[in-house]
């Protein structure tokens, strides 16, 4: 019987050479014949099962319990399909000793028979899906490092100029992955400024040099990010073909440079007030008594000699230098005290009028006119009141100081985003940058009789506030001071 079944079966037919080309592939074949409901299989097939090699029929039994058990499902449903034409599948086997198979199979019906017998090919796919499930792995991981790097790589073909970006390049420039993005769309996305930069380095890479740097680049939304890039020329039969970008979004570590800078500038700030602090708590002692001696000694020699003009004239100019001193030593115990002590609420419109009430005949002699823009409301902050009126005066006096022969001052004042702005802008002569980025270090100044304690005083009560003082200076066009104040609710109680 059962060599009956195999003559009826079209294996034994096959001409040596493809049988030859099947076992080199290894690829095996099966003829199934519903009529008996068994199949025959090439010794390929029974090695791809883990099976001994026979001439006999192999019962569906058989194939059956050699089918991963999730897989049985679907490998029945396509048995089913025989009678309606060919099949294509994939599923798992399980061998003797428990190694589990990947094959591929398909089947067509035979052209050598009436009963609709199905010849198959099966074939062992289990390394090259181990590989494709590795490669879709390494991918995937290396995806998620591009992320978590905030970086991505793009491939360029010469001369073509055709652009691959990988997924995480799209996410960096803010567009949708998969977009096809020509050479010249990819310039579209650089800053104005800095394209030619970035033209030039192009060009030296496809010059088979490799170029690093950085760039702007501006997304749809109009935010801008910066980037640093590094390029590599790809050599192929020794001329250069393409060139490997890698780009890295640089714009959060910009942002965390600039905050570290402006701390660690804070800090050195804040080193200084402190070595002035205690330099004028040592002056105020050693300076303050004798002082007080010679003033007194001064006011009587005028009130001796006030007939002798010249004494006098003498007497008189000794008195206003020891004011002088007692102007400076009062500034150095200013820095030496805390600043803040109690705080309330604080009308700052109502401030500012106070204060250019007080400071407005000295601008009238001057010859400077006082303009303001006030908006209005404006929310009240916590502060103390002499403080902050000592702010505006010394910003005030600074204005008047750089505008010697006239000019005019502009206040004004509104509030956002919970903070109070003051601003003054002076029509005077402005400040060098060198001397504008030296600004506020205890003792420099750009006056010639003056201390360097002014603006370190206002700075410190400023920061003393939790504001922030922002200065800038252009020679022939003035000096801008501006005064940024938390409002009310931004500060403890």
């Amino acid at each position: 019987m059962d060599h009956d079944l195999v003559k009826r079966s079209p294996l034994h037919i096959l001409d040596p050479r493809i049988s030859y080309v099947l076992q080199i592939s290894k690829i095996g074949l099966w003829d199934y014949d519903p009529s008996v409901n068994h199949s025959f299989w090439s010794k390929e097939t029974f090695q791809i099962f883990g099976l001994v090699a026979h001439d006999g029929p192999v019962p569906v039994d058989v194939v059956l319990s050699r089918i991963h058990p999730d897989d049985i499902a679907v490998f029945l449903h396509r048995v089913n399909e025989f009678k309606v034409g060919a099949y294509d599948l994939t599923y798992r086997v399980v061998l003797p000793n428990q190694e589990t198979r990947v094959v591929h199979s398909q089947a067509v019906p035979s052209m050598h028979s009436n009963n609709r017998r199905v010849m198959g090919v099966v074939r062992d796919i289990t390394a090259e899906r181990t590989t494709e499930n590795q490669l879709q792995e390494s991918k995937e991981r290396y995806e998620l490092a591009e992320r978590f790097a905030q970086l991505g790589h793009w491939d360029m073909e010469l001369p073509s100029g055709f652009i691959q970006w990988s997924e995480q390049v799209y996410r960096i420039f803010g567009l949708d992955p998969g977009t096809l993005i020509s050479f010249s769309e990819f310039l579209t996305k650089i800053h104005p400024e800095d394209l030619p930069d970035v033209q030039r380095r192009l060009s030296l890479g496809k010059m088979g040099i490799p170029q690093e740097g950085e760039y702007r680049i501006i997304r749809p939304t109009g935010e801008t990010r910066t980037i640093h890039e590094k390029v590599e020329p790809i050599h192929a039969y020794g001329n250069i073909v393409r060139l490997f970008g890698v780009v890295q979004d640089m714009t959060g570590r910009k942002i965390a440079e600039a905050e570290l800078k402006a701390y660690q500038d804070k800090l050195r700030q804040s080193d200084k007030l402190s070595a002035v602090g205690q330099l004028a708590a040592g002056i105020a002692h050693e300076i303050r008594n004798p002082l007080t001696t010679l003033k007194g000694f001064t006011q009587i020699f005028l009130q001796d000699f006030g007939k002798d003009e010249v004494r006098a004239r003498h007497l008189e100019l000794m008195n206003n230098e020891l004011s002088r001193i007692q102007q400076i030593l009062d500034e150095l115990l200013l820095l030496a005290k805390p600043q803040v002590v109690a705080l309330s609420a604080v009308n700052i419109d109502v401030v500012l009028r106070e204060v250019i009430a007080f400071v407005g005949p000295q601008a009238v002699m001057q010859n400077i006119s006082i303009e303001t823009d006030f908006a209005s409301p404006i929310p009240e902050i916590r502060g103390v009141l002499n403080q902050l009126k000592q702010i505006f005066i010394n910003i005030l006096k600074n204005a008047f100081e750089a505008m010697p022969f006239g000019g005019t001052v502009r206040i004004g004042l509104y509030s956002e985003d919970g903070t109070v702005y003051i601003q003054f802008q002076d029509s005077g002569e402005g400040i060098p940058s060198d001397s504008l980025r030296r600004l506020g270090e205890p003792f420099y100044t750009t006056k010639e009789n003056g201390t360097g304690l002014g603006l370190l005083v206002t700075r410190r009560i400023v920061d003393s506030h939790n504001g922030f003082l922002r200065i800038s200076s252009e020679v022939g066009k003035g000096t801008v001071v501006t005064v940024l104040l938390p409002v009310h609710e931004g500060l403890p109680e």
